[in-house]
Order: C-alpha cells, then structure tokens, then sequence
C-alpha cells in the first residue's frame, strides 16, 4: 500500500482531500500523518513516515511549501502541488515542469493525478524532482524565470530562457531551437509554451512561432524576421502590427 500526505493549511481542503483518496483507492492508498499545515510540521512527517506521495499547499502557514525540500530528502516521493488561481505560484510550477491540481481540488482531476503518481512510482520512473523543485521555487521567491525545465520523453532538460532562440509549433507539439542549434521538442501546443516564457523577451509573431526579441536582426518587407543566425521566421499578417510595436515602438 503506497502512503500519501497531505501539506495543506486549511482543514477542510484536507479533509476533502483525503475523503475523495479513501473512496477511490481504497486498498492501494493509506492517507498518513495527521494536520499537517506548516513546513515545520511537513518536515517531520515527511521524514517520520517516508511517504511515496506528497499533496502539497503551495502556500502554507510559516511559508511556501518549496522550501520544505531544502530540509528533506525527497527522493522517490512523487510531488503534486495544490494552488488556487494564483498566476506566481502556476507560472512557478510550470516552470519547473511539476504536476499541479487547482483548487477547489475535485475527483475528475485528482484520481488521474495519483494515478499517474501510482504509476511512476511502480515504474520506478522518478524525475530529477530536485532540479524541478529548485526552478519553481526560484521563480517563486524571486518572481525571475531565469530557467526553465523542458521535460521530454527521453530527459529533462534544465534551459537558459536567454538560450533559447524561437520556439515553432506543430499541433500538440513544441519544438525549441537554442543558440547551440540543439533542438528539444515537448508535447505541449503553443499555448502552455508561450505561458513558460517572459513576455519582455519573447513574442508571439505567428501562429505556430515565438521569437526571442535579442534574436531579431532584420525586420523584411517580405512579412519575416531575419534572426542573428541568418534564420527567416514567419509574421503573419494579424500579429504583424503588434510585433512591429514591440521591436520599434
């Protein structure tokens, strides 16, 4: 039976919590640990009870919860944070490629989650969670996404956004091309690639393109931008105007 604890600072979303794990798996998953609401108390449970699963509040009583895993070893423990619309804490954990449930935290979105915890712990499939956890929590505390997890089939990737040069789309895919000419592609569409990047430094110029503003060279009278590199991106004829006042207005 794989062990979960919940890390959250209001009872009743605990309680709910738990409620919807004991009637969806029961035999397979033990909720451990009792009101658990603040680092400190995560802490030790954590390394009271080992648990294969962490539920976790982002933001709890005395902090956040990504601090708890300067304390802990984390290793083999898969980690699912919890938060309400807070667009810092969701950016944060996108950034770091981390699953993540919103509040009001119901049925349809948690069972498939533990699920796919139950799974990669069977599997003995564990991420680099340190690195992961490292990225959200730095974007976090110091609102600067200076990196960002790229999480392919194969690896993940730790990436300088200021590496990367443009990102070209196809369906539910995202390739990102870098200075080094490496390609690392992601099944994720444009919409949740464009929400990893800082829209100081990237725009949108196409449908199936974003572009790394340092990278622009040349804008052309053909409807196409010239990078540094000599490589051509398309801007299409709706996102012309916009991408004009953000390199010359």
């Amino acid at each position: 039976m794989k062990k979960v604890l919940i890390i959250e600072d209001e009872s009743h979303v605990s309680a709910h919590i738990k409620d919807i794990i004991n009637k969806n798996f029961d035999q397979l998953i033990e909720v451990v640990g009792g009101v658990c609401e603040s680092i400190k108390d995560a802490v030790i449970q954590i390394k009271t009870l080992r648990p294969h699963i962490l539920l976790l509040d982002v933001e709890l009583k005395d902090g956040v919860s990504f601090e708890i895993f300067n304390q802990v070893d984390h290793d083999g423990i898969e980690l699912i944070f919890i938060t309400g619309f807070d667009t810092r804490a969701i950016e944060a954990i996108k950034l770091g490629a981390l699953d993540y449930l919103l509040k009001p935290v119901d049925s349809i979105e948690l069972v498939p989650a533990i699920n796919k915890a139950i799974d990669m712990i069977q599997k003995n499939s564990f991420l680099n969670q340190s690195v992961m956890v490292d990225v959200a929590r730095s974007y976090y505390l110091d609102n600067e996404n200076k990196k960002v997890i790229l999480r392919t089939a194969e690896a993940i990737h730790l990436v300088s956004i200021s590496d990367i040069c443009f990102c070209k789309s196809e369906g539910n895919y995202t390739t990102f091309h870098m200075l080094d000419n490496k390609q690392i592609m992601i099944s994720k569409p444009m919409k949740y690639s464009y929400s990893l990047l800082p829209k100081r430094l990237f725009i949108k110029c196409h449908k199936s393109y974003i572009v790394n503003k340092d990278m622009i060279e040349t804008y052309l009278k053909s409807g196409e931008l010239m990078l540094k590199n000599g490589g051509l991106i398309p801007v299409s004829g709706t996102n012309r105007e916009f991408v004009l006042g953000q390199l010359f207005g």
